[in-house]
């Protein structure tokens, strides 16, 4: 059951059971009660009925009067229902939570120590000081798109025990190829072994992003996948590529935006998105959730002067 959703939202789905009242209620406590929408989309059930959910209703139903009298909550509705079972109230706030916009004094926190992704974001002109996670990228399974998800997730989340009352990035990048998931060449064979398998070949780029509000809370998600077609290539082009050293810290084991430029005949796509950073989408999101006042910045900031060991 997922309750918090960009910092404000709470929602109850299914039947509200005494279980699940008690957990509303723990969240809540720990949010400021005008900043807090409290929603149902299936019936409490009403006073009587048997089994735990008995007298439910009652409890929600006080703490929702409660919070509506504290709140100054306009909009209380509830829905027509049947004899034994009163449909789900819910609660309207008159303000959404409203978070400081990221700017030179309050600055994103890229949760990343790539280079890459600083320079891109540097290049958009947002303010942002990088905090390095140490997230072990492997041993998660499922889908790439989840995976690059929740990885991001992670990340931003460690670094936002470091990092209170910011707006936090975090996103990791992966290659894909027949279903396989290839990650950071560990040696010079794992290297030309990745090349091999791109080698005159269509793969995926999948880069997942998460960001967490100033309460630390997950305010969006997103996997961006783009296409990247690579050209025919012969074993001298491998192993001279990878005698450069470039492809080592790359998933993939190689840089578009690099030397390894010369292997990709087309793409469809983010191109940004393959460098480590879907640009676009991410400034979209920031939009949404408010933490932009507005985009481009009038003025150009730049990454903020600190240490990006993360220390």
């Amino acid at each position: 059951m997922a309750f918090i959703k960009l910092g404000y939202y709470i929602s109850i789905p299914g039947t509200v059971t005494y279980k699940k009242a008690s957990q509303v209620k723990n969240v809540a406590a720990n949010i400021p009660l005008e900043r807090v929408l409290i929603e149902t989309d299936a019936p409490f059930l009403a006073p009587g009925t048997r089994g735990e959910e008995n007298g439910t209703s009652l409890f929600l139903w006080a703490l929702l009067q409660k919070r509506s009298q504290d709140s100054e909550i306009s909009n209380l509705k509830k829905w027509p229902g049947s004899p034994r079972k009163m449909p789900g109230y819910y609660l309207v706030c008159r303000k959404q939570m409203n978070f400081h916009y990221i700017s030179k004094q309050s600055p994103l926190i890229l949760a990343s120590a790539s280079p890459r992704r600083e320079r891109l974001l540097a290049q958009t002109g947002l303010p942002f000081r990088p905090m390095a996670s140490d997230v072990e990228e492997e041993g998660v399974s499922g889908e790439p798109e989840e995976v690059a998800q929740i990885l991001a997730e992670q990340k931003a989340s460690q670094v936002a025990l470091r990092a209170s009352n910011s707006w936090i990035l975090g996103a990791d990048t992966m290659v894909v190829v027949d279903g396989e998931i290839l990650g950071k060449p560990k040696h010079r064979e794992d290297a030309k072994r990745m090349l091999w398998r791109l080698n005159g070949r269509e793969h995926r780029v999948v880069t997942g992003f998460c960001v967490l509000n100033p309460l630390a809370a997950v305010a969006h998600k997103e996997a961006v996948t783009t296409l990247v077609k690579v050209k025919t290539l012969t074993g001298r082009e491998i192993d001279a590529y990878v005698k450069t050293n470039e492809p080592f810290g790359k998933a993939g084991g190689y840089a578009i935006q690099g030397i390894g430029s010369f292997m990709v005949s087309h793409i469809s796509g983010s191109y940004t998105n393959v460098v480590g950073l879907p640009i676009c989408s991410m400034i979209e999101a920031l939009l949404l959730l408010r933490a932009l006042e507005g985009f481009p910045i009038p003025h150009k900031s730049h990454r903020t002067e600190e240490d990006s060991s993360g220390l």
